[in-house]
């Protein structure tokens, strides 16, 4: 069950981290396959990868869409 809005957050957009300590940072919605590869994340978060940090992931409220 994913709880993340599938529409707002599909893999592959581009999204600005709006949390502390990485706000400000963009990154990509990575598919959540690619979070439960690595033991799994929270229902209703989303998997985040930026730079070399391919293992994050936010909550909604957290992020923000960057308007193609």
């Amino acid at each position: 069950m994913w709880l993340f809005n599938k529409n707002l957050f599909k893999p592959g957009t581009a999204v600005r981290i709006k949390a502390n300590p990485h706000r400000g940072q963009e990154g990509v919605v990575l598919t959540p396959e690619y979070g439960t590869r690595y033991g799994g994340i929270p229902k209703g978060a989303v998997p985040v990868g930026y730079g070399n940090r391919t293992r994050l992931w936010f909550w909604e409220n957290e992020l923000e869409v960057i308007k193609p």
